[in-house]
């Protein structure tokens, strides 16, 4: 019995935790369009194979874009924050949002 409720706790932390996974990576721009429907898509290194893509609501999409146009025209570092990744050598799903970005 006491084996069983230690099992249960131990689970239990292990899925807190891996609802907690998230990475700051370092990555440059690929490549950048704006759609018709207002959302800003753009291919990274954690976003190579499928497009990621920024849908915050019209003024920051604007933001965005400017802020990634600029960082491939001048192949500057873009910080992304990626809520799903636990590590910069992963591939986002398709369409896959970042939280936050800067340029370095």
């Amino acid at each position: 019995m006491v084996t069983k409720k230690a099992f249960v706790v131990a689970a239990g932390l292990l899925v807190a935790s891996n609802a907690l996974a998230a990475k700051y990576c370092d990555e440059r721009i690929e490549s950048t369009i704006l759609n018709a429907n207002g959302n800003v898509y753009f291919k990274s290194a954690s976003c190579h194979q499928n497009w990621c893509q920024v849908n915050w609501g019209d003024a920051r999409n604007k933001n965005a874009l400017a802020l990634l146009l600029t960082a491939q025209t001048t192949e500057k570092v873009v910080r992304f924050y990626w809520p799903d990744l636990t590590s910069c050598a992963q591939q986002n799903i398709a369409l896959a949002s970042p939280e936050s970005m800067e340029m370095l």
